[in-house]
This record gives structure tokens, C-alpha cells and sequence, in this order.
């Protein structure tokens, strides 16, 4: 017991030095954001809040409480919503999931409040994301589905804008995560990595595509295919160790320590779950350090190595203290005791019996606390907002009454001279407008009717070059017989290149008057109907002109009972209902 609790004590002590250090670097970002105006403070605490969010994230949510208190005496709705989703992010990451909601909460409601589409949609996938660590499986699928939908527009808006696609790909993997957990649907855990990851290449965004391909393999791990799951993340290592990110290298050596773990190769997984401890220690990324801990613990009791364990799970204490994060924590305490009463130390048991009641009872004291005081300070504020606006309103209510008169009888005589000008004005250049209009219009139209009457002749010389050609061919192989080898091979050759190029050169110089009087028809029928193949969509331009299927078939060389195949493909892609007329519809789109 007494080398149990000098070990404890020890990383204690160690741990304390570390919070001297942090609590030093506070000192100094607090020290160089006071020189800065108020506004510039609050963006340089959300910056260092993002410098220190692996190593320190304690230290990052000190400092983003503190932009959020600046934020809130400085009234700006803009920066009170960021310094929201910041405490939102670092809340979830410490698995206070319950604050972290909270925070994601007030930061829609200020994006919304501010119509910033974007920030909108990231709180709403931050809102899904914590529900999801929450297991309110609803309310996780609410959010991203209006996430998705805000983005999903954003992206249709601008299909090359980088950002769009990053926010898209980053929520696809969340809902993707979603369906991995707690919903276990892996066709759909499947389809959204595959559309994030696909997204991710457009941009490219190593980082997202890392982390989508770890997480395909972590896909593969629940379906018990371990070599695919293998396969997925040794790339994603090795692209992870390309990319110099010794974080997301860290995370994925844990994810291949899994697979081991799950293979059953305990020694392998230990192994690996090592080398993610050695480069979180590394980075003083100190809430994974006691992630990594805990996993090795774990690791040893399935070895049931219960001592071993125990050493691992109290080396993972100091740390979770440290980054505050207190379900962790919980959740050592109570495997600790299960653990010594296991080997019958009770007086150890009993202990962290103790330390768990006490850390779970403060915790659901500290969030009811927490609520209570946010919801006062809120009141508060509120009702000094109101009352200070009801003061302004009594004091100013009276000069404007008087400014309203004057300026009432002064805007009345003002205006009714500019209402009589304009009307004036507007009617003569409404009567300009509409003549140049409608003679724009009757040009416009003879041009085209000129035009297409000019694409049509075209295209009927075009058939009954067609039909003539059909019959020249046939005399031409009604020859064949009577000529020798040499004869015939030269005869047939010509055929070929009458027939081949006779059919594309129709095809191409119908195309081009085609595009010529009909512009923007072909996007407008790819981009409503991606799923028309090349030969429907010729058919559909000469449709267009009001063509029969038998001058279409003597123009693309192919049967009347092929072409009235294709119009009715085109009409089922089309989904057209049997009273619409498939030429007409052609003709208005």
C-alpha cells in the first residue's frame, strides 16, 4: 500500500511542477493581451487558445473563458459566439459533454442571430457531434441533417470554394463517426467517409484525408476484417508520418494498437499503445498521455495481469487531473477499486471507492452550480439591459417627438415634390424602356425563328444527303460481285470511309449551328439530367427541332426502332408523365 501511494504521490508532485509552468505561461499571454485593445485581446487569447490545445488543454480553456468574459463586456455578439464554439470545442474534448453542449447551444444561437451561414452550420455539427458523446442518438442526427443542409447549399453556390468543401468533408467524417457509434450502421459508416474522403481529395487536404482513411480502416476494425482495417491504417501512418504530425501519427498508432488488441495480439497492441504514449509525452499532449495510460492498463488486465494494470492506471491519474478532464478520471477510480478488491487490498479499494464518490458527486454538484450561475449572470444582465434601455428610451423620447414634428411637416412637402418628379420621370423612361424592349425582342425573335428555320433546313439537307448516300453505297456494294479481289478490297474500303466519315461529319456540323441557335441547352440537359449517355443527348437536340424518328434515323445510320428506344430511355430518365409531350418539353427547356 505505502509504494502504491509514494508512486501516486510522486507523479502529484511531478504533475504540480508542470501546473507552476502553465500557470507561468498564462501569466504571460494574459501579460501580452493587455497591451492590446479589447477586440484584439479577445483574437489573440482565441489564437494562443489553439497553440495549446494538444499540449495544454486546460491552459486553452482558461483562456478562452477569459475571451468570452472580455467579449461579453464588450457587448459583441461576433466575438461572444466564437469564444462560444471555442469553449464548446475544448469542453467536448475534455469529455464534459454536458458544459460543452451548452456552449455549442449559445454559439447557434449567436451565428444565427448574426446569419453566418457557415459558422451556423459548424455549430450545428458541433451540436451533433457532443450529442453523439452524450448518446442522444436523435438530436445527433438532427443537428448534422441541418449542418449537411447548410453546407450542402454553400457548396452548390461555389463548387470550388475550399472552404465549403473542407467544412463538408469534416462534417461527412462526423457523420460518419455517427453511424460508426453509436448507431453500428456500417454501409452508411462507409458511405460517408467515402464522400468526405472524396471531398478531401478536391482540395487536397492531407490532413482530412489521413484522418478519413484511419477512420475507414477503424470502420473495417468493428466488421472484424482485420486485415483491411490493418491495410487502411498503415497507410494512414505512413502518410501521417509524411505529414510530420506527430498528434494524428500518435492517434493512429492507437488505432493500429486496437486492431492488435482485437486480433488478439495483446503484446502487439501494448507495443503500439507504447509508442502513442511516447510521442503524446513527447508533444506534453497531457490529456492523451492518460489516455494512452489507461489503454495499457486495460491492455494488462486482459492478460489479467491485475497488478501491472494497476500501476498503468495510477500513472494515468496525474495526468487526467491535469487536463481536468474528470470523467476519465471517474472512470480510473472505479476501475481501481474493482481492482485492488479483486487482489483483496480493501484498504486501497476502499480508497479509490471513496475518491470516485466524491469526484462523481462534485462533478454533478459542479454542472448544476455552473448552470444555476450562468442562468444568474444571464438574468442579470438582462434585466440591466432593460432597464437602462427604458431610462434611454424616457430620456430621448421627447427630443424626438420634437424632431419627428419638423421633420414630418418638412419630409411631407419634400416628398410630395419627389414623388411628383419621379412619377413624372419614371412613367417617360418606363415608355422608352418598353420600346427599345419590345423591339429588342421582335428582333430577337424573327433571329431566332430565321435561325432555327436555317438549323432545320439544314439538318433535313443533312438527311437527305443521308438517304442519297444510302443509296449510292448500295449500288457501290450491288457492285462488289462483279469486280475482282483487288477490286473488292478497294471498294470496300472506300465504303468504310464514306460511312464513317459521313456520319461524323453530319453529327459535327450539325453540332456546331446547333450550339450556335440553341446556346446553353446541352449544360442546362447534362446539369438536370447528369444520367443522359452521349447518343440520348443527340437524340434530345434533334427532338429540339421537332424532328420524326425516321429522319433522325437516316441521319445517325441507326433503325426507326432504335431511335424510338432512345426516346423512351430519355423520357424515363427524364421522369416525364405520359401527357407531357417529350418534343415540347425539349423545346421549353
Amino acid at each position: 500500500m505505502k509504494v502504491i501511494f509514494n508512486i501516486f504521490f510522486t507523479f502529484i508532485l511531478y504533475f504540480t511542477c508542470f501546473n507552476v509552468v502553465a500557470q507561468s505561461h498564462m501569466e504571460t499571454i494574459f501579460i501580452e493581451a493587455g497591451l492590446l485593445t479589447p477586440e484584439k485581446q479577445v483574437s489573440f487569447l482565441h489564437k494562443s487558445a489553439e497553440e495549446y490545445f494538444q499540449k495544454d488543454i486546460q491552459i486553452s480553456d482558461t483562456l478562452c473563458r477569459q475571451a468570452l468574459i472580455i467579449s461579453i463586456q464588450l457587448k459583441n455578439d461576433t466575438l461572444i459566439a466564437i469564444s462560444n464554439k471555442y469553449l464548446a470545442f475544448i469542453k467536448r474534448n475534455m469529455g464534459l459533454y454536458k458544459i460543452a453542449l451548452k456552449y455549442a447551444n449559445a454559439s447557434n444561437q449567436g451565428f444565427k442571430k448574426l446569419k453566418d451561414s457557415l459558422e451556423l452550420a459548424f455549430s450545428y455539427s458541433l451540436i451533433g457531434s457532443i450529442n453523439n458523446f452524450l448518446g442522444s442518438k436523435e438530436e445527433a442526427l438532427e443537428a448534422f441533417l441541418k449542418a449537411e443542409k447548410i453546407y450542402l447549399g454553400l457548396y452548390k453556390s461555389d463548387t470550388k470554394n475550399k472552404k465549403f468543401i473542407s467544412h463538408l468533408a469534416v462534417l461527412y467524417n462526423d457523420m460518419g463517426l455517427f453511424y460508426f457509434s453509436p448507431v453500428k450502421d456500417y454501409e452508411k459508416t462507409h458511405h460517408f467517409f467515402n464522400e468526405g474522403l472524396q471531398l478531401a481529395k478536391q482540395i487536397p487536404d492531407s490532413m482530412q484525408i489521413t484522418s478519413l482513411i484511419a477512420n475507414i480502416g477503424m470502420t473495417f476494425l468493428e466488421q472484424k476484417n482485420y486485415k483491411e482495417a490493418l491495410d487502411y491504417c498503415e497507410e494512414a501512418l505512413l502518410m501521417s508520418t509524411n505529414l510530420k504530425n506527430d498528434i494524428f501519427t500518435a492517434n493512429i498508432t492507437n488505432n493500429i494498437a486496437q486492431i492488435y488488441e482485437k486480433k488478439g495480439n495483446i503484446q502487439y497492441a501494448r507495443e503500439y499503445y507504447i509508442k502513442t504514449l511516447e510521442i503524446y509525452e513527447n508533444q506534453n499532449s497531457v490529456y492523451l498521455s492518460g489516455r494512452a495510460n489507461k489503454s495499457i492498463a486495460n491492455s494488462w488486465m486482459l492478460q489479467n495481469e491485475v497488478s501491472k494494470a494497476c500501476k498503468w492506471y495510477m500513472k494515468s491519474i496525474p495526468y487526467f487531473i491535469r487536463s481536468g478532464a474528470q470523467n476519465e478520471l471517474i472512470s480510473v477510480y472505479k476501475l481501481l477499486s474493482e481492482s485492488f478488491m479483486e487482489q483483496n487490498k480493501i484498504d486501497s479499494a476502499y480508497y479509490y471507492l471513496k475518491m470516485y464518490s466524491t469526484l462523481n458527486d462534485s462533478l454533478n454538484k459542479t454542472v448544476n452550480e455552473t448552470r444555476y450561475q450562468e442562468l444568474k449572470i444571464k438574468y442579470e444582465t438582462e434585466k440591466k439591459e432593460k432597464e437602462n434601455t427604458i431610462l434611454k428610451k424616457n430620456n430621448e423620447e421627447q427630443k424626438a417627438i420634437q424632431r419627428f414634428l419638423f421633420l414630418l411637416i418638412t419630409a411631407v412637402f419634400v416628398f410630395a415634390i419627389i414623388i411628383v418628379l419621379y412619377l413624372r420621370q419614371s412613367k417617360k423612361l418606363l415608355l422608352q424602356k418598353k420600346m427599345i424592349a419590345d423591339k429588342e425582342n421582335d428582333n430577337l425573335k424573327t433571329n431566332l425563328e430565321y435561325r432555327n428555320k436555317e438549323l432545320t433546313n439544314n439538318a433535313m439537307q443533312m438527311v437527305n444527303l443521308s438517304v442519297f448516300s444510302e443509296k449510292l453505297l448500295v449500288q457501290i456494294k450491288s457492285s462488289l460481285p462483279h469486280t475482282n479481289e483487288k477490286g473488292k478490297m478497294l471498294l470496300q474500303k472506300l465504303i468504310n470511309e464514306i460511312e464513317i466519315n459521313l456520319l461524323q461529319n453530319n453529327w459535327k456540323e450539325f453540332e456546331t449551328h446547333f450550339m450556335e441557335v440553341h446556346s446553353g441547352f446541352y449544360e442546362r440537359l447534362q446539369m438536370k439530367y447528369p444520367k443522359l449517355t452521349p447518343t440520348e443527348i443527340k437524340t434530345c437536340a434533334f427532338l429540339r427541332l421537332n424532328m420524326s424518328s425516321k429522319d433522325i434515323a437516316a441521319l445517325t445510320y441507326k433503325s426507326v426502332r432504335t431511335v424510338e428506344s432512345l426516346r423512351s430511355n430519355i423520357r424515363k430518365k427524364m421522369a416525364l408523365p405520359h401527357e407531357v409531350n417529350l418534343i415540347s418539353y425539349l423545346m421549353n427547356l
